[in-house]
C-alpha cells in the first residue's frame, strides 16, 4: 500500500529535526503535540508510527479507496451539517512511506476514531504532530480548515530489521496449519519466516520457509492453536505479527492434498461456460498463456466483442483457428472475410494507364485498402481490458497462411443481381464462405454493381449483421481509399450504425462520420468547415472536404476515414448561428448567402426538406458487435435489415 494514501499524514508534519525514537507526544508551549526526543540514533532506519485521530467535524468524513494514485488528485468528501458533500484534495506525503492501516475507502461519523499504522525511512519521518491536524479546502476563505484531534500516538523504530509482519492466510489440516505470510524487508532482503504455533497448553511449535508459505507440522488434531510470525534478514528479526486464531481438522486429508484437490476443482470448473477453466482465468488484464489468460472467469465475454474468451484463446470448437490469427481475448477483434468478382465486360478506369478501358480485370481489395480500414479501427478511442485502445480488425482477403478464404469468384459481367438478400448473394456466399466461419467473420462481396448493374450505389449491407456488399464500379483502381472508406461505412450498418448515427437523416453537417454521406469519400471534417459551401454538391465532396493529396497514388486521395465521436454540438436549422458554425467558432455560411449573417439564421443545411434539430452520435461507443453471432443464432437476435447506400463518389472528366 505504498503512495496510495500518504495525503493526510502530510499535514501532520512541522519542521524537520535531528531526534531519537520518540516513545510517546507531549504538547508543546504552541500547542502542537511533538516527539519526546530530541535526537536521531544513527542507526535508526524506520520509525513506525500508530496514529488514532478522532473526527472533531459535525459530519462524516470518507476517505478515497485504496488503490487512488496520489497523482489523480486524491480527496476528502465532508457532508457539513446535511448539507452536500464538499470535496477537497489531500496534500501528499513522502512516497517512501509504507502504511500498514489505513482508512481508505471507510466512512467516520463525528467523534469517531480515525487510525493509522505507517513506517517512515528515518530521514523522511516527522519530527512533531500537530495535537489538531487541519485539512485545507482548495478555496481557503470559502469554508475553513476542518480538524481531527489527536487520540493516540505510539512509535516504534527499527534498525533496518523486517516490519509488519503479518499472517494473511492460515488454513487447517488434520495435523499441520498451512500459513500465508508478508512482512516488509527494511533494509535488506528477508532470508526467512519463522512461524509458532501454541495450543492451549502452551505447547509451542515452531516452523521456517525462505519463502511466504510455512506448513507447521506435527501438531494435534481437533486443537485450537494461536500462530504468529516473524521475518527475518540480515539485519535482525522483526516483531512478531498479530496473532491468528485456528482450529486444526479433526479427521480429514492434509492441507497440501486439500489445496490440491481445490486447485483441480477450480480448472475443472468453468463459471461462464466458455471453455476456460476457471484457474486459467487469472482477470489480471494481461494474456500470457492459454493458461494464464488474464480473463474474467465470470464474464465469457471479457472484452465484449460478441467472440467468447474460449474462441479467442484455444479457437473455435469447429477448427476455426482464431489465435493463431491473430485474435485476443482482453482486445475487441472484428473479423472480415472479402470475397470479389471478376469481369471482362465492364468499363472501368485505369490509373496506371490514364485510360478509360473494358479490359479483363477483379474488385480485390489490395493490401493499401487493408491497412487503411486497420488503421481507422486500430485509432478507435474504444477502451480494452488489456489497457490499450482500439479495436483489432482481422481481414481475410486471400493472402495467405491462415487467410486463404479470400477468394476471386469468376463472373461473366462482374454484377450482383439482387443485394445481400438476394439468391445470386446468397449462393456465392454458400459456395465461398467456410461453414466454421459463420458466426464469427463479417462476409463482404466485392463487385462493379449490384442489381445487375441498375444502380451506382457504393454498396449494400445488413443492419445489424453480417452481410455487405462493397461495389467499386469504375473507381476501384482510382479511389483506392474511397473503397476503404466504403469498406468501413458499410461494415458500420452491420455494426448498428445508420447515416445520420442513430437515425436515417443523413447529411449532417454536424455529424463527423464516414458513415455520413458527406464524408464518406472526401473523408471526416477535420477543420471544422463541414462539407464545403454546398453538401448536397457531390462533385465538390472530394474538392472541398478535407482529403489529403497522396503523392503515391497519381489521380486518388487519402482520406481520413473515421467513425463519429459525438463532440459536435446541436444545429436547430430554424436558428442557426454562422459564426460559431458547427465546432471551434469557425464561420459557416450555412445558408449560402455568401456573407456570415450577423444574426441567427434558418436553412435546410443537410437538403433533405424537413426543418429539425440535427444532432451527433457517438459511433464508437455504440457499436454492435453481435451482428455475425445473431446470423449463427447465438447472439443477441437483432433481426437484420436492408440498408442501401445510394451514395457514389465524384465523376472524372472524360
Amino acid at each position: 500500500m505504498r503512495a496510495a494514501f500518504l495525503s493526510l499524514l502530510t499535514l501532520l508534519m512541522c519542521n524537520f529535526v535531528e531526534a531519537a525514537c520518540p516513545t510517546t507526544v507531549s504538547r508543546d508551549s504552541n500547542g502542537r503535540s511533538v516527539g519526546t526526543s530530541p535526537d536521531w540514533s544513527d542507526d535508526i532506519e524506520f520509525v513506525i508510527a500508530d496514529l488514532v485521530f478522532s473526527n472533531s467535524m459535525p459530519g462524516d468524513v470518507t476517505f478515497n479507496p485504496q488503490g487512488t494514485p496520489v497523482s489523480d488528485a486524491e480527496t476528502l468528501d465532508i457532508d457539513r451539517r446535511g448539507s452536500d458533500p464538499y470535496t477537497y484534495p489531500f496534500i501528499p506525503l513522502s512516497q517512501d512511506a509504507i502504511f500498514k492501516i489505513s482508512p481508505a475507502g471507510e466512512t467516520y461519523s463525528s467523534g469517531e476514531n480515525i487510525r493509522w499504522r505507517v513506517a517512515f525511512e528515518a530521514g523522511a519521518a516527522p519530527a512533531g504532530y500537530y495535537n489538531r491536524v487541519g485539512l485545507q479546502p482548495v478555496d481557503h476563505d470559502l469554508y475553513g480548515t476542518f480538524q481531527f484531534g489527536v487520540v493516540e500516538a505510539e512509535f516504534t523504530c527499527t534498525e533496518g530489521e523486517p516490519f509488519f509482519a503479518e499472517i494473511i492466510e492460515a488454513d487447517a489440516g488434520l495435523d499441520e496449519i498451512l500459513l500465508t505470510v508478508s512482512a516488509e524487508q527494511g533494509s535488506a532482503a528477508i532470508t526467512s519466516y519463522d512461524a509458532t504455533c501454541e495450543d492451549t497448553g502452551e505447547n509451542e511449535t515452531h516452523a521456517s520457509s525462505s519463502g511466504t508459505s510455512i506448513t507447521v507440522p506435527d501438531l494435534e488434531g481437533g486443537e485450537d492453536y494461536t500462530c504468529t510470525v516473524t521475518a527475518t534478514n540480515s539485519v535482525g528479526t522483526s516483531a512478531a505479527s498479530d496473532p491468528v486464531e485456528i482450529t486444526t481438522l479433526s479427521g480429514g486429508l492434509p492441507v497440501w492434498l486439500m489445496w490440491k484437490g481445490a486447485e483441480i476443482a477450480a480448472c475443472n470448473q468453468d463459471s461462464d461456460g466458455d471453455r476456460l477453466g476457471d484457474c486459467y482465468e487469472t482477470n489480471t488484464g494481461s494474456f500470457v498463456s492459454a493458461t494464464d489468460t488474464g480473463t474474467d472467469p465470470n464474464n465469457a465475454d471479457t472484452d465484449g466483442d460478441g467472440i467468447s474468451d474460449g474462441d479467442e484463446v484455444l479457437g473455435t470448437s469447429r477448427g476455426l483457428d482464431l489465435p493463431g490469427m491473430g485474435a485476443n481475448p482482453l482486445k475487441k477483434t472484428i473479423l472480415m472475410e472479402y470475397d470479389w468478382l471478376s469481369d471482362d465486360t465492364q468499363e472501368w478506369y485505369d490509373s496506371n494507364a490514364r485510360r478509360w478501358t473494358y479490359d479483363a480485370h477483379n474488385h480485390k481489395p489490395t493490401s493499401a485498402i487493408a491497412g487503411w480500414v486497420e488503421d481507422a479501427f486500430a485509432n478507435a478511442p474504444v477502451s480494452n481490458p488489456d489497457g490499450s485502445t482500439g479495436i483489432q480488425i482481422i481481414q481475410d482477403y486471400g493472402q495467405g497462411g491462415l487467410f486463404t478464404g479470400g477468394n476471386e469468384i469468376a463472373d461473366t459481367n462482374g454484377n450482383l443481381t439482387e443485394d445481400v438478400f438476394g439468391n445470386d448473394f446468397v449462393t456465392k456466399r454458400s459456395n465461398n464462405f467456410a461453414a466454421n466461419r459463420v458466426g464469427y467473420f463479417h462476409y463482404t462481396i466485392f463487385a462493379h454493381r449490384y442489381y445487375d448493374g441498375a444502380t451506382d450505389s457504393s454498396g449494400y449491407a445488413e443492419l445489424p449483421g453480417d452481410d455487405l456488399i462493397v461495389t467499386s464500379d469504375w473507381w476501384f483502381d482510382y479511389y483506392p481509399d474511397s473503397v476503404a472508406s466504403t469498406i468501413v461505412h458499410e461494415l458500420g450498418h452491420n455494426l448498428n450504425i445508420r447515416h445520420g448515427g442513430n437515425v436515417n437523416t443523413n447529411n449532417k453537417p454536424n455529424y463527423n462520420s464516414v458513415m455520413n454521406y458527406d464524408f464518406q469519400f472526401a473523408g471526416i471534417d477535420t477543420d471544422c468547415e463541414g462539407c464545403g459551401t454546398d453538401c448536397s454538391n457531390q462533385n465538390a465532396y472530394l474538392i472541398s472536404g478535407d482529403a489529403i493529396v497522396d503523392g503515391t497514388l497519381p489521380d486518388g486521395i487519402r482520406a481520413r476515414i473515421d467513425f463519429s465521436r459525438g463532440t459536435r454540438a446541436d444545429l436547430d436549422e430554424t436558428s442557426l448561428d454562422e459564426s460559431i458554425g458547427v465546432c471551434s467558432n469557425v464561420e459557416l455560411d450555412f445558408n449560402r448567402s455568401g456573407v456570415i449573417d450577423a444574426g441567427l439564421v434558418a436553412a435546410d443545411i443537410n437538403n433533405d426538406g424537413v426543418s429539425e434539430t440535427l444532432s451527433d452520435y457517438d459511433d464508437w461507443s455504440n457499436i454492435y458487435y453481435d451482428g455475425p453471432a445473431d446470423a449463427a443464432g447465438a447472439g443477441a437476435g437483432l433481426r437484420p435489415r436492408p440498408l442501401v447506400c445510394d451514395n457514389a463518389p465524384p465523376p472524372i472528366g472524360r
